[in-house]
């Protein structure tokens, strides 16, 4: 036996489905139901796990947002609410090579690369301390906490492998987030 639609001529068969309708959240957390077409052209965000908008689903999703390592660099003023200063050393949240021990989170931020493990981990430092303010800043809704990062970094520098450590600077960088500070 078939389904009705209204509005749908059955001129083959089987009937044509209507258009599929999802959730579709604005940035002001408001839902509406709507084709996944539709939602993307009225500048939503469609939710395809959700149908209806009750309960709405767009308050439970919050906006993730991340400045970069350059952004912390420039606005040392910014750093007081994460409970982390430009003077407290690497070493002091961080197991680093000993080369690094007494290098400031300022300092770290402006870390360049090169060919040697001690480079490399310049590099995942220099990510992982902007990373770290992120997931430290009250306004900065960072989609990593502090402890992950914490430990993840602490883990990629322990292989003492060269590529594992820079590897593992893609899962702190989220380029596609923006600042809520700037």
């Amino acid at each position: 036996m078939g389904a009705w639609y209204p509005d749908v001529l059955c001129a083959s068969n089987p009937c044509p489905m209507p258009p599929l309708e999802y959730a579709c959240c604005f940035t002001d957390y408001t839902c509406q139901v709507l084709t996944e077409a539709d939602c993307l052209s009225a500048g939503g965000m469609v939710y395809m796990n959700y149908t209806t908008c009750e309960p709405n689903p767009c308050l439970e999703v919050p906006v993730q947002e991340a400045c970069t390592h350059g952004f912390w660099k420039n606005n040392p003023d910014e750093w007081a609410p994460t409970g982390y200063a430009p003077t407290d050393l690497v070493s002091s949240v961080f197991v680093v090579p000993s080369e690094l021990a007494g290098d400031t989170l300022m300092q770290a931020l402006d870390y360049r690369g090169g060919s040697k493990f001690v480079d490399a981990a310049r590099i995942l430092l220099r990510t992982a301390v902007g990373a770290l303010l992120n997931a430290a800043h009250p306004e900065v809704n960072f989609p990593l906490t502090e402890a992950e990062i914490i430990a993840g970094v602490n883990a990629a520098l322990a292989t003492g492998d060269r590529r594992m450590v820079l590897g593992y600077v893609d899962t702190l960088v989220f380029p596609e987030l923006m600042c809520p500070l700037e």
